[in-house]
Formats: structure tokens, sequence, C-alpha cells
């Protein structure tokens, strides 16, 4: 177990021993984009070569990519921000390897119906070490739904750690108390 005085209650998420295995933790009504759309969660990431995780607004179930979706992807450590629409994707040509065994927050906020932007934030000191915006291939049809989503898997045999989540949170607007970028003590 991680002790952090800043994250207590956290939740571990473990693969199996089945290659692609891992969680996925989903609403189950589907969303579309919106002006003011906002998606947090903080989680740690130990070191692991075989991880790849989905964080935000996409529809994807397994460790397919998503078709629809403005997201985070993170394989090991490496941060990207993605946006997808009916398969077609953008990925920022900006990445960030994160430190292992440390949490993170995770922030997204469209901007507007077809702009979104990206934060993550180190939770200890709201260090902000990643901030892209998106403005192509952004879902915006109803046909293009999503879900406040979480999908993380493993693609090796062994049942693995794979992460820690501590809060996942999501609404049509970004509520006034959630400050973005994120902010130590607030």
């Amino acid at each position: 177990a991680v002790a952090d005085a800043l994250a207590q209650g956290t939740l571990l998420l473990r693969s199996s021993n089945t290659a692609n295995s891992g969680v996925r933790i989903a609403t189950t009504q589907p969303w579309i984009s919106a002006s003011g759309l906002a998606f947090r969660a903080i989680a740690y990431l130990p070191t692991l070569a075989t991880r790849t995780l989905r964080v935000g607004f996409h529809d994807a179930t397994t460790s397919t990519d998503a078709v629809d979706g403005a997201y985070f992807e993170v394989t090991n450590l490496t941060v990207v921000a993605k946006t997808a629409s009916n398969s077609t994707r953008t990925t920022s040509g900006t990445t960030f390897v994160l430190t292992a065994d440390t949490f993170y927050v995770f922030d997204i906020e469209y901007v507007s119906a077809t702009s979104v932007r990206f934060r993550v934030s180190q939770l200890s000191n709201g260090t902000l070490v990643y901030d892209q915006t998106i403005s192509t291939n952004v879902p915006s049809a109803i046909a293009r739904a999503f879900f406040p989503s979480l999908v993380v898997t493993n693609s090796a045999t062994t049942a693995s750690n794979l992460m820690q989540i501590d809060y996942m949170g999501f609404g049509p607007a970004k509520p006034s108390y959630i400050k973005m970028p994120f902010v130590a003590g607030a």
C-alpha cells in the first residue's frame, strides 16, 4: 500500500495473468461534447512497461483504442493527449514522462464543443507538467458519444499492479471549487 497524506483511500487496480487483462471504470450513460464539459482523475502509476491507460472522455472498453473521445493515453509512464472522432485521431505532438510512484492530477476541459484542453499536475505541489490543447478530431455530433471512463490494461501475461485511482469526477460544467489547473492545498 502507498502511504500518502494527500491521497488516502485509493483503489488498487490489478491485471490478471492473461494478456490485455485489466480494469474498466465507466458510466453507463453516454455523453456528447459541449463547452465547459470537465473531467478530473487523481492517479498513482508504478513503473510497468506493458501498461496502457486511457482516462478521460472515451468509448474504449478493452485494450483497443477509442473510436470517439478526448482522453489521456499513458503507456508505461509516457502521457499524451488524444482526441478521436469516428476512429480518426489526433495525438498531441508533445508527450511527458511521468515520475513513477507519484500521484498526478489529470484534467480535461472542453474550451468549446470543438476544442479540448488537457493538463497534468503533480498532486503534492501543484506543478503543471503537461498542458496541451487539441482542436481537431474532437467528437461533436450526437452519433459521436463517449463515456467518462478509465481503461487500464496489461499486455503481458503476469498479474501486475496497474495503478491506484484516488478520485475520478466529471460533469457538464466545472464546479467553481475545482481549480484548473490543479492548485495544491486549494
